[in-house]
């Protein structure tokens, strides 16, 4: 049996998933992406936000071109570097979202758990399934629809 519990809004792109009584241990810190892009030809790299604060307006120094212009002529190169944190925060958890190639992963040696939201920002709806095993009404998994092949209605709205 598959019983919808309800949404759940979301503003970072990613969920996360964690006993209510860790709570309280959870570092609420500042996330401070910066991501690398490199040139092989010139050997030169360039941080965002660092080196440019826009993609489209800031001209990149030596080159004459916007960041999106040069992405798309193929001279620079978005440099994936992974995170090694997981710490049990905001920090760890965008680290793992962003930087991890599952899209997510394990915070504070198992206090949680994050991972990217099929489209980022939205309303994503969670359903329960159930079954009954002898013991009562139990649930056996819990799915949340990040992308669903048919259109939301009404009431999956937050």
């Amino acid at each position: 049996m598959k019983i919808k519990l309800g949404n759940v809004g979301v503003d970072s792109g990613q969920l996360m998933v964690t006993d209510p009584c860790y709570v309280k241990m959870f570092k609420d810190n500042q996330f401070d992406p910066k991501t690398k892009f490199h040139d092989k030809q010139k050997n030169k790299t360039v941080i965002f936000p660092d080196d440019f604060k826009n993609f489209e307006d800031d001209i990149i120094e030596g080159y004459n071109k916007n960041m999106n212009t040069l992405i798309k002529d193929k001279i620079f190169e978005e440099v994936k570097e992974k995170s090694n944190d997981n710490s049990y925060s905001f920090t760890g958890a965008c680290s793992q979202t962003l930087y991890n190639e599952n899209l997510g992963g394990e915070l504070g040696n198992g206090l949680g758990l994050s991972f990217a939201t099929g489209y980022g920002d939205g309303c994503y709806p969670i359903y329960a399934h159930y079954s009954d095993d002898g013991w009562g009404k139990r649930i056996k998994k819990i799915e949340i629809v990040f992308i669903d092949d048919e259109e939301f209605s009404d009431d999956d709205a937050c």
